[in-house]
């Protein structure tokens, strides 16, 4: 098969390990009935057994292509470093251990990116697969406790802004975004399939929720989910810095700026991060001030 010259989709595939499903979740990309992509194994460490890996895969497929990746810093990560060497209108990021769960996924997906010109982001539940590569009944988002809705959905990106607020519900695994996103807000370069990222993609384009799980997710059993370490809440309140900051500097109406700040303070709060005075006093004159917003009712 020729490569395309202009590919619908991307898929970012980081493979700097792993590598043992890396041929697994490739296959499942070729598999699907849409077939207008391109395939970037982002080899984030140049590992050999990568490479090796990479030559099993279909030689005559010029959809696939196997891109060392070039980082001068040995903590960057490849996503920024993908998107722009990406050729596609859209661009899904999908680890090597993962895979998608039929042949039809992709074109679903595509037609709704496809009916409706503002739609910036799309997401579905994944389901877990255990060490024999089983599907078991654990989903992320959870259904009971996610407040997200049992059919297919498409939310203004402002109003699904408010919910994202309260907690990442995005697996990164699951989630297609349109290139333009990544332009519009200037986040092309950097390494931004983050909770961050896409809160500021929400802030001006749709989003569509599938609540079918299209995607099977590799995940430690043992592991509570629940708990988070110091460093991972670090990063959760350096997530809701950097999208205040995001909103100060596009002007973006005020309600919209408390709100961020409001779920900011909240956070402080649940997780024991040390306050001023005047944040515990400016939580309290938002606790009383913000207007209420059940997410659920919409």
């Amino acid at each position: 098969m020729n490569p395309p010259t202009n590919p619908v989709v991307t898929f970012l595939v980081p493979c700097g390990e792993n590598e043992q499903f890396l041929l697994t979740c490739v296959q499942s990309l070729l598999m699907q009935t849409f077939i207008d992509f391109e395939v970037l194994l982002l080899d984030e460490g140049k590992s050999p057994a990568v490479s090796a890996l990479a030559a099993q895969l279909p030689p005559a497929d010029g959809r696939i292509r196997y891109v060392p990746v070039e980082n001068t810093d040995p903590t960057e990560q490849s996503t920024g470093w993908g998107i722009t060497h990406a050729n596609g209108d859209l661009i899904w990021r999908i680890a090597a251990e993962h895979c998608l769960a039929s042949p039809h996924v992709l074109q679903d997906f595509v037609t709704q990116f496809i009916l409706n010109s503002r739609l910036g982001m799309a997401f579905c539940r994944v389901q877990c697969l255990d060490e024999g590569n089983a599907p078991y009944e654990t989903y992320i988002p959870h259904k009971k406790d996610s407040n997200l809705p049992y059919q297919p959905t498409l939310y203004p990106g402002q109003l699904f802004f408010r919910h994202l607020l309260k907690e990442n519900i995005l697996p990164s695994p699951a989630v297609i975004v349109r290139k333009a996103c990544f332009i519009q807000t200037g986040l092309e370069n950097e390494d931004v399939f983050e909770w961050e990222a896409w809160l500021c993609f929400a802030l001006e384009w749709d989003v569509y929720f599938d609540p079918e799980p299209k995607v099977y997710y590799r995940q430690d059993r043992g592991r509570h989910a629940g708990v988070k370490s110091p460093d991972e809440l670090e990063r959760i309140l350096f997530c809701y810095r950097a999208v205040e900051a995001y909103l100060a500097n596009h002007r973006y109406p005020k309600p919209l700026k408390r709100q961020a700040q409001l779920a900011r303070l909240q956070f402080m709060r649940r997780k024991g991060f040390k306050m001023s005075l005047p944040e515990k006093m400016m939580r309290l004159y938002r606790r009383f001030t913000a207007e209420p917003f059940d997410f659920a009712e919409v």
